[in-house]
């Protein structure tokens, strides 16, 4: 299947480019740039990247949008209080260090996770088509997340993406 071997392809090249990434700097924030800004030019059309602070709480360390013009409404959106306790999200990923995978992510889900209405404008404008949120786990602890949307390009995240991802997160915390 041509698909499959593109993506296959895809991911190979996203690992080497992050791979090459890591290699040019030893500062932690510089690193989380670079992984940001490779996964949002090569693997989903937003990256975020999530620190956990010894408070608990999850600190933004990078955000890249493939989409310059819709960085900004990002980082709005991003700036929005998230819960803590939430069932599903970076702070619940940060807390089981279970990834989740969103293949489809319908307007209904939107819906239900906006805090008003400015929120849910921004999230329909910044466009959720699938989702994946994974730990960063280095020494057997979780330091924070790594989350990838698909907007515009109408990729569809599977199990298989999931893992090239996973790889990516582990690699990207240890050199962090």
């Amino acid at each position: 299947d041509i698909t499959d071997r593109k993506r296959a392809t895809d991911a190979v090249a996203l690992l080497e480019d992050v791979g090459r990434q890591l290699t040019l700097s030893l500062d932690p924030t510089t690193i989380l740039e670079r992984v940001a800004t490779v996964c949002a030019a090569r693997w989903a059309d937003w990256a975020a990247i999530d620190v956990l602070q010894e408070d608990g709480s999850l600190r933004t360390a990078a955000v890249k949008h493939s989409d310059p013009k819709k960085l900004e409404s990002l980082v709005e959106l991003r700036a929005y209080p998230r819960d803590p306790e939430a069932a599903f999200g970076p702070y619940a990923v940060a807390r089981t260090g279970k990834s989740e995978l969103y293949t489809e992510i319908p307007d209904e889900l939107l819906v239900r996770g906006a805090r008003d209405a400015r929120h849910l404008e921004l999230l329909r404008k910044l466009g959720f088509n699938s989702a994946m949120i994974v730990p960063l786990i280095a020494r057997e602890q979780v330091i924070g997340t790594l989350t990838l949307v698909d907007a515009e390009s109408g990729r569809r995240y599977t199990e298989k993406d999931l893992s090239v991802t996973e790889v990516l997160a582990v690699r990207t915390a240890l050199a962090y």
